[in-house]
């Protein structure tokens, strides 16, 4: 959901996505830390991760991810759990091929 998102946002764009998920927020933080192909290798997902920080360069994209408290009763957060979770069950949402 975060890669379809960057893809959305337009260029030079300061995007702000909060999320209950503290380990997409560490993983990506830690993905974009990274300068040896070693490395790199060992990441889980690193083909997602690495698409998330190829859309974010060549897009200029400002990214700042947010944590929240998850069961928060928040409504907006309520519901985009809910979607989330019906999307979840439908398999891959978002298919990135570097040309």
């Amino acid at each position: 959901a975060i890669g379809a998102t960057l893809l959305a946002a337009p260029e030079n764009a300061k995007v702000t996505i909060v999320t209950d998920s503290i380990a997409a927020i560490q993983t990506i933080k830690k993905a974009s830390n990274i300068n040896k192909l070693r490395d790199c290798l060992k990441i889980k997902n690193r083909s997602i991760l690495l698409s998330i920080q190829r859309i974010k360069k060549n897009k200029n994209i400002d990214l700042r991810l947010k944590k929240v408290k998850s069961h928060s009763y928040i409504p907006e957060n309520d519901a985009v759990d809910v979607l989330a979770k019906k999307e979840a069950r439908k398999g891959p949402v978002l298919v990135y091929k570097d040309p």
